[in-house]
């Protein structure tokens, strides 16, 4: 009767685990479709947001008589600045306007950070200037330069803004303010980062560095060229202060989480306590989900601290691969939970005393061969039993550590069961590792989490479930 009932707890664990493997596919399978459904609705959107500016445009077509007397790189900005520049398909685009033949070709002849108010100075004296050209997100540069009267006027001609050129890429949401007076010949700019200008950000603060980054400014309309310009700030991509303070913080989260995993049960397998002092072994699912969890802390904290963003990072992929995580950490605890009855306890106890046995028969072997290689050292037969007696005891130990529930390293915890290591478990902590090295790298490369291709997901969670699936069949004691 015990042997029917345990061969019908066998099979209804292989049943949990082949449903578990098929809800972590089908959720990953879901992942892209809802990623494929955002993406169709983002397309079906934009024909009418391509309709409104245009009706935008030709609403605001007679505006532009009055350009001029706008003063500033803003000066189309409340008009049809953008009429032309996404026109819908089909949409004849406004030729651009030809240059006064007399107009002197604008340039750029300084640039800087735009001082701290200070004290305001005794009339009639000037104005002093600190032109400091470090700068970093958020700072706001002063642009100088000659004959910006000819860009601004050519720019209200087209209908476009005037924007900001950081090494001769156009930031088309970075517009001048507030409305310049053109007699001082300067426009003024904020270092801001929009979702518009993505790829010109990722090009300036990718692979970021703590030394300062030399960038070429420049003005210029936008959808053409920069103007001429041999004017340099240095861009701060990573804040010094801000950077030291998290990652301060998050090297004490890690030290501590470290702690806590080696003097207590925080990443072991939820089996019965071994007693005499002696840990748990080491669980691979709930080290998996501490893996992809200081990840992605770290790459949100990495991602914010140089682009100031902490609200558009998490993307479908952190949570699919969190989701996938966390489904096999519950997956793991079930089955470990299901596995520990009276009848496994009893199978473990009986294996135990048999290793202890043969354990006691391999001391014995290997002192007699000790002492015959000590009468005779050069005696080739003694020298390989005793060779293989120690393997075989090493062998043992483990098996007995594993028996009792305790603890041997952390990778043979994570990657063996009773028999040793097995394929399955090396399966799912390889494909964890190699992902994770490419979140790493994406992170580093474009500021922003990964976006994986749904087959990648799909790939994770087939390994989860096979691990999880393969943990209920194995062996709860040597030769199982």
């Amino acid at each position: 009767m015990k042997t029917i009932a345990a061969l019908r707890r066998i099979a209804s664990l292989r049943t949990f685990g082949f449903l578990f493997m098929g809800v972590l596919v089908i959720a990953s399978s879901n992942l892209i479709s809802a990623r494929n459904t955002n993406n169709q609705n983002t397309a079906s959107r934009n024909p009418n947001a391509d309709a409104n500016r245009n009706a935008s445009s030709g609403g605001n077509t007679n505006l532009s008589g009055n350009a001029n007397g706008n003063s500033g790189g803003n000066t189309n900005g409340n008009t049809s600045g953008n009429a032309n520049g996404n026109p819908s398909p089909g949409a004849a685009k406004t030729p651009p306007c030809p240059p006064h033949p007399d107009a002197t070709p604008a340039e750029v002849t300084d640039v800087y950070k735009e001082p701290a108010p200070t004290s305001t100075p005794a009339p009639g004296s000037p104005t002093p200037v600190s032109k400091v050209r470090d700068v970093e997100l958020g700072d706001v540069i002063v642009v100088e330069g000659n004959n910006f009267d000819t860009l601004l006027n050519q720019a209200a001609c087209e209908h476009k803004n005037v924007v900001l050129y950081l090494d001769d890429r156009p930031l088309r949401d970075v517009t001048a303010h507030p409305p310049t007076d053109l007699a001082k010949q300067s426009l003024r700019f904020t270092l801001k980062r929009t979702e518009n200008a993505r790829d010109v950000w990722t090009y300036l603060l990718g692979k970021p560095a703590l030394a300062r980054r030399p960038t070429n400014v420049s003005i210029g309309i936008e959808d053409g060229f920069a103007i001429k310009s041999s004017s340099f700030v240095n861009l701060q991509v990573i804040p010094p202060l801000w950077f030291a303070f998290w990652v301060i913080l998050f090297i004490l989260l890690v030290i501590g989480f470290l702690v806590l995993a080696i003097k207590s049960n925080l990443l072991r397998d939820s089996v019965p306590s071994p007693g005499g002092g002696e840990n748990r072994p080491y669980s691979l699912a709930r080290t998996q989900i501490a893996w992809w969890f200081f990840l992605v802390l770290a790459s949100y904290l990495f991602i914010g601290i140089i682009t100031g963003d902490f609200n558009t990072t998490i993307t479908g992929t952190v949570l699919g691969l969190l989701g996938i995580s966390a489904g096999t950490a519950v997956g793991s605890a079930m089955v470990d939970a299901n596995k520990s009855t009276p009848d496994a306890s009893a199978t473990q106890a009986a294996a135990a005393l048999n290793i202890q046995a043969r354990l006691a028969q391999l001391d014995a072997a290997i002192t007699q061969v000790n002492t015959a290689l000590a009468a005779n050292p050069n005696d080739t037969a003694a020298a390989q039993t005793l060779a293989a007696s120690m393997k075989e005891k090493e062998e043992r130990l483990s098996q007995l550590k594993k028996l009792n529930n305790q603890s041997e390293n952390f990778l043979l915890d994570i990657l063996s069961d009773a028999n040793g290591v097995s394929f399955h478990r090396f399966q799912m902590a390889a494909w964890t590792l190699v992902l994770g090295i490419i979140f790493i790298t994406q992170v580093y490369k474009v500021l922003a989490m990964p976006d994986f291709n749904g087959s990648l997901l799909v790939l994770l969670g087939i390994s989860a479930g096979t691990y999880v699936g393969l943990k209920i069949p194995e062996p709860t004691a040597p030769g199982g």
